[in-house]
């Protein structure tokens, strides 16, 4: 069988690592020798908050499992899921339940924009949303989002959303033999 698979970015990971250092770096000097400067408690502060960019990333530099897999039956997103979900094939999404993909860019600050967050938003059948209730909980985050039926969020992913979605449309309109050559020939 053809898969397509995407992983996490190792530079991201990175990037957020050498991000949160200096912050920690200030927040221990500054507990450990006590210029004065500084409020301690938020030295504290900002070596617990920042501190916790160590953990997540070497999470997403250890973690080797794929993201999101494509293959002829549909695709599968790992970050649409729970961890004690029971549900049978939880994250994954047939072709012939998708009716359309779209790209949702959402700015990233509270009272000024300091980035963006970019999701493939997928428009599902109608038989496909009421069918065993199996997309429930990505219905009830997209819709928190305001993003749609089921989205795949690309903050992890080291890949170009245009490209991305222009393949998952091209899979959509296309048979069982080009789906299998599409995958075989793309490199995203």
């Amino acid at each position: 069988m053809a898969e397509l698979k995407l992983y996490k970015s190792r530079w991201k990971a990175i990037k957020l690592l050498f991000l949160a250092s200096p912050f920690i770096a200030f927040g221990l000097y500054e507990i450990l020798y006590e210029h004065g400067g500084t409020n301690p408690i938020m030295a504290w502060l900002a070596v617990c908050f920042f501190g916790l960019a160590i953990p997540i990333s070497l999470f997403m530099l250890l973690d080797q499992r794929p993201e999101i897999i494509i293959d002829e039956r549909g695709l599968f997103s790992r970050s649409s899921y729970g961890l004690f979900e029971k549900k049978p094939n939880r994250g994954f999404v047939e072709w012939q339940e998708i009716k359309d993909t779209y790209i949702v860019k959402q700015p990233v600050g509270w009272r000024f924009t300091t980035g963006t967050h970019k999701y493939i938003c997928i428009k599902l059948t109608e038989t496909a949303k009421k069918t065993n209730n199996k997309y429930s909980k990505q219905n009830a985050v997209s819709k928190f989002y305001n993003l749609g039926d089921f989205c795949i969020p690309l903050l992890t992913l080291n890949v170009n959303e245009n490209n991305l979605n222009d393949f998952i449309k091209a899979m959509l309109a296309s048979d069982l033999s080009k789906k299998i050559n599409l995958i075989q020939n793309t490199k995203l």
